[in-house]
This record gives structure tokens, sequence and C-alpha cells, in this order.
């Protein structure tokens, strides 16, 4: 099982391509979490983390 605590874009999607779980903080909060494809498919997490 893999997790990934989404703190950056960097690499963000790449992360969450491989992680069954993850995470998106949001000054220091999590303020989003769920399965790697939840959160890709996420507009929030898009908006927030993945520049769309």
């Amino acid at each position: 099982m893999g997790g990934y605590l989404m703190d950056s874009p960097d690499r963000a999607r790449e992360g969450l391509g491989f992680a069954d779980f993850g995470y998106a903080l949001v000054s220091g909060e999590i303020a989003i979490a769920g399965t790697g494809a939840e959160l890709l498919e996420n507009p929030e997490v898009g908006r927030l983390f993945l520049g769309g």
C-alpha cells in the first residue's frame, strides 16, 4: 500500500498516479483526502495543485 502526502504541486500527478491513498494539505491542514484516483479526478485538487 502506497501513500502520498501532497504538500506541493511538484510531481503531484505522478505521486497520485501510484498512491493508494493521498492527502492534500492547505496551510498545513488536511483539506482533501482520498484514493490517488479520486484525488486526480477531483476538480478542487486540480485547481489547487495540478494547475488546472
